[in-house]
Formats: C-alpha cells, sequence, structure tokens
C-alpha cells in the first residue's frame, strides 16, 4: 500500500514538471536608415573669436570690485575689475616727491656749475671747482632720470588697478573672486573679441579628403546664415578617423560660442553614404564605430560604420547597410550579438 502511494506521488509529481518559460523580449527603440543626399552633408561647429584674451593683473593686488560678468558685451577700454589702490596710490605719491625733490637738486647743481663757469672765465675760481660742479650736474641728471622713471613706473601700476578691456567683445569666464588676493598674471577674465571669427568644426577623414583650402561654405544659425571660407585643416592622426577644419566667417552675424550648422560643398556624400541617429553609433574600446541592425525576425548584429559627419538631421555614416534596415537607436551598448528585441520606433 504503501509503495501503491509513493509510486502515484512520483506520476504526479511528473506530470506536474515543464519546461521554464522563456524571459520577455527587451524592447528596443529602433530608427529606420536613410539614404543620403548631397544636402544632407553637413557639419556642426562652434564660433571662435581670432582674437582671445585673457585679462590678468599686471602687479598683485587684492580684488575688490567686479564690474562685469560672464555673458557681458564690453567696449574696449571698459573698466571690469579694480583692485585695491591704496598700497599703489602710496607708492605714486611718494616717488612723485622724490621726483620733484630730484628736479630741485638738479636746478640748484646747473645754477652752481653755470657760476663757476663765469667765474673760471674771469680767473676768480679754480678749474677743478667747475670740473666738481659739472660732476654734481651729472649726478643730478642721473637721479632725476631714476625718480622720473620710478614715478612713471608707480602711475603707472595705480592706473593699472583697474583692469580694461583690451577689445571690444563678449566676456567667456570669470576666474577672479570678490575679495581675494591674487599674484600678477593671475586671469580675472577671459573675453573673445568682437573682431574676426572662425568656425571650428570636427570631420572625418573621408570628408576632410574632399575639402580644399579656400573653399567658400554655407553656415546657418537660427533664422540666419552666412558664408565662412576653409582656412586650415588638422593633420591626419594614426588610428583617429577624425580632423579639425577651420572656416573664416567673410559675411554674416554669428557671436563667438554659437553652435552653427556648415553646409559643406556638393558631393560630400555618395551613392553609399546613408543616415541615421548620431545616438545609434557606438565605439568600443579602440575607436570602432558599430551599430546594431534589428532583423525581421528582431535578431540583433553589429555592422560597423564609419561617420562621413555630423548635423542636426544626424550621423552620415558609411558601411554595410542598406536604406530600410532597423538600427537600434538608443542603448545600443546594452545589446548583446545575436539577441532577439521587440522594436519599437524612435522618436527623437
Amino acid at each position: 500500500m504503501i509503495g501503491s502511494v509513493v509510486l502515484a506521488s512520483g506520476q504526479l509529481a511528473g506530470c506536474g514538471s515543464s519546461q521554464p518559460e522563456p524571459a520577455p523580449l527587451r524592447t528596443a527603440l529602433t530608427a529606420t536608415v536613410q539614404q543620403a543626399s548631397s544636402s544632407d552633408t553637413q557639419i556642426t561647429g562652434i564660433v571662435r573669436s581670432l582674437g582671445s584674451y585673457d585679462i590678468a593683473p599686471e602687479n598683485p593686488g587684492r580684488l575688490v570690485r567686479l564690474r562685469a560678468n560672464i555673458g557681458d558685451r564690453v567696449a574696449q577700454g571698459q573698466i571690469l575689475a579694480e583692485f585695491d589702490a591704496e598700497p599703489f596710490r602710496l607708492q605714486a605719491s611718494q616717488s612723485r616727491a622724490q621726483m620733484q625733490a630730484a628736479n630741485v637738486d638738479l636746478d640748484a647743481a646747473r645754477r652752481e656749475a653755470k657760476r663757476l663757469e663765469g667765474l673760471v672765465e674771469a680767473g676768480a675760481a679754480a678749474r677743478q671747482d667747475l670740473d666738481a660742479a659739472r660732476t654734481n650736474v651729472s649726478r643730478a641728471e642721473a637721479q632725476q632720470r631714476a625718480t622720473s622713471d620710478q614715478a612713471a613706473l608707480n602711475a603707472r601700476a595705480l592706473a593699472k588697478t583697474q583692469l580694461r578691456a583690451p577689445v571690444a567683445g563678449v566676456i567667456t569666464a570669470r576666474q577672479g573672486e570678490l575679495g581675494a588676493i591674487l599674484p600678477a598674471g593671475a586671469p580675472v577674465f577671459s573675453l573673445e573679441g568682437a573682431g574676426e571669427r572662425e568656425i571650428v568644426a570636427s570631420v572625418s577623414s573621408a570628408t576632410a579628403e574632399q575639402l580644399r583650402i579656400g573653399t567658400i561654405v554655407r553656415f546657418n544659425i537660427g533664422g540666419s546664415g552666412g558664408q565662412a571660407r576653409l582656412s586650415g585643416l588638422s593633420p591626419r592622426s594614426a588610428g583617429v578617423d577624425a580632423q579639425t577644419a577651420r572656416f573664416t566667417i567673410v559675411s554674416g552675424t554669428a557671436a563667438p560660442g554659437a553652435a552653427v550648422e556648415v553646409r559643406l560643398p556638393a558631393g560630400g556624400a555618395t551613392n553609399g553614404d546613408l543616415m541615421l541617429p548620431l545616438s545609434a553609433v557606438i565605439a568600443d574600446r579602440s575607436g570602432a564605430r558599430r551599430v546594431v541592425v534589428v532583423g525581421q525576425d528582431g535578431r540583433t548584429t553589429a555592422e560597423p560604420v564609419q561617420i562621413i559627419s555630423v548635423s542636426s538631421a544626424g550621423a552620415l555614416v558609411r558601411g554595410r547597410l542598406s536604406p530600410g534596415q532597423r538600427v537600434i537607436a538608443t542603448g545600443a551598448e546594452l545589446i548583446k550579438a545575436g539577441e532577439r528585441v521587440r522594436p519599437l520606433t524612435f522618436t527623437p
């Protein structure tokens, strides 16, 4: 009887066991790969002034007043900050007094030498006395020059307790803190001049090969734009698929620090180039870039790509992709190759 009960229990246990349910598919946001056209060949750049200045005191001192802040537009010569002027004012006053005393001594020495010249000519004084008087004049002149130079230096130091803008422009940084005692040369402000400007942008080596120094390109910022001339390309570095392009602005208004879209000449995008979200491109430790493609069955595969350019429209890439394929638009680094996912349309 006991044996039959155990057998029945075993049979019931066997009937109740089953395979574990498969884990639910992970959801992945995907975007469709688009065929690129020449109009998509854009890069994003940052406007910089060709005149950048660090504004610092010539002498150490305590910062007692700040008259500008980040983002302020300032005129040439405008006072930006003030240092404690009292020590320099005392030095300037003392040096002026010393200079005045030296002037009095010099006048007296010259009068004495002139008096002795007349006496020597009349035979009423010895030549040695005249020579000594002329030596005194030379010494007095040297003393007068030294005190005059020192007075000028102290007057300059007093004037330099006021930091002024060397050119018109925009304050881009403020390093000085009110009340701080700063050494000579310590920057208080950084200033971007309002003169000649350039656009600095990163481009792929493939794009750089198609650019020529002197080429005129158009740029857009908000609802306005202008033209710029390619003035330089950084050398290509081994293992780095990017170079720095510099475009000197020749027309249009774009303030230093602004981000602009630069439209490259037609032909930057070839028939095999594709557009996809920049967030879809991931890089491994070696710097190689790839995207994760989602097949019809939801299974993922990694495909290497090369970034040609980047713009607000996305990334222009080359690789073994086809228009219409779906790639994981964000979070691809979390997906393992071969993993199946449930795709959802990505909305940027």
